[in-house]
């Protein structure tokens, strides 16, 4: 497997293995934003863009919905920002609407 710097990993392996490592890393990919979404919800989603790109918690939030997106298509990037929007208290779907924009449509 390729090591990635916040993710498990993109899956190299044999066929047989390639479906339980897209499970692995998409759920590595959930975690990862609900866990970076937690603290931008306590600071403020408010942060113009360039704030944002400078922001490393961000980019990692950003990573973690990409790679939904990649393995579970739009459908999926909007089923995880619906319930990670719920789990976190001050959390809204319309900050993922922005947050990830282009992520959750198609």
């Amino acid at each position: 497997m390729i090591q990635d710097r916040h993710l498990s990993a993109i899956p190299t392996s044999p066929p047989e293995n390639i479906a339980a490592d897209l499970v692995a890393v998409f759920m590595a990919a959930w975690e990862e934003a609900f866990l970076t979404y937690a603290p931008m919800v306590a600071n403020g989603v408010a942060a113009g863009d360039s704030d944002l790109a400078r922001n490393p918690n961000y980019r990692r939030f950003l990573r973690a919905g990409q790679t939904i997106r990649w393995i579970g298509g739009s459908a999926a990037a909007l089923r995880a920002a619906r319930l990670i929007a719920q789990q976190v208290p001050g959390g809204d779907i319309v900050h993922f609407e922005r947050l990830w924009s282009g992520l959750l449509s198609e």
